[in-house]
């Protein structure tokens, strides 16, 4: 047996067994893959995913702000992506919260880049951003005589609906929105609505490169995306070394060969 056959042999039984692993490693691209591609029919976006188990491996914790706003004797609380009112989330908006006031059956929350508006249950009406505001940005929010109160670098303005701004005199009582501490119970009853999530589709995407797996899961999805490759150099070689590849490769040559003069 020459060496060339020698090594035909020992590269067809490597081929077979790294074809094995990569036809998982390809149904595994593959699934994740056209869930990615296909994504809006379950809209993964806006489905959040909370188990402990993979916040932990996520390295996420609860983190309940220590402070808030009191709107007659309900709570409003805001982090950076969490806004809850007397127990009920709200979609967050942008922007550090200032304070919040209720009105009827709607809720104001100021931001320092906007004023959004809410019905009593935290359904989202609008958000007013920083090209209807009097001025940018927004330093203080409260509330005088049934009228919204912002404090600007450019003074004080009054508004009923977020729209039409009106400068306040100056010495007006303001009922200012405070910030105050949570006491241990009320943190204790927000932990549920403050517990880490991410979206199905974050975690999709980082099980198909293999970042969910940490630094190491990404070194394996390379090894077998270089293995892939490997496999794919090693079945061409096989071909033209073949017995069949050689005989297309000489019946090539002839042809070639029988159209020279």
């Amino acid at each position: 047996m020459n060496r060339t056959s020698l090594a035909t042999r020992l590269l067809r039984r490597w081929h077979k067994q790294l074809g094995l692993l990569a036809a998982a490693f390809f149904a595994y691209l593959a699934l994740t893959g056209l869930f990615l591609n296909h994504s809006e029919l379950v809209d993964p976006d806006s489905t959040p995913i909370n188990a402990p188990w993979l916040m932990t491996w996520y390295g996420l914790k609860t983190e309940v702000p220590a402070n808030g706003f009191r709107v007659d004797g309900l709570l409003f609380v805001a982090s950076d992506e969490v806004w809850v009112w007397s127990g009920k989330a709200l979609k967050p908006g942008h922007g550090q919260a200032l304070g919040a006031a209720r009105n009827a059956d709607q809720l104001w929350i100021a931001t320092n880049s906007e004023l959004d508006l809410f019905q009593i249950d935290g359904h989202l009406v609008d958000r007013i951003e920083r090209d209807f505001l009097p001025a940018f940005p927004l330093r203080r929010f409260g509330t005088l005589d049934g009228r919204l109160i912002v404090e600007t670098g450019r003074g004080a303005f009054s508004t009923t609906d977020g729209i039409a701004w009106v400068p306040l005199t100056v010495g007006a009582k303001v009922s200012w929105s405070r910030i105050q501490p949570l006491s241990d119970a009320e943190k204790t009853s927000l932990e549920p609505l403050f517990a880490p999530s991410l979206t199905l589709e974050r975690i999709i995407a980082d099980v198909h490169s293999g970042r969910i797996f940490g630094r190491y899961g990404m070194l394996v999805t390379d090894a077998l995306a270089a293995s892939l490759l490997l496999l794919v150099g090693s079945g061409i070689w096989m071909y033209f070394k073949s017995p069949r590849g050689r005989r297309r490769q000489f019946g090539h040559a002839r042809h070639h060969d029988s159209k020279k003069p």
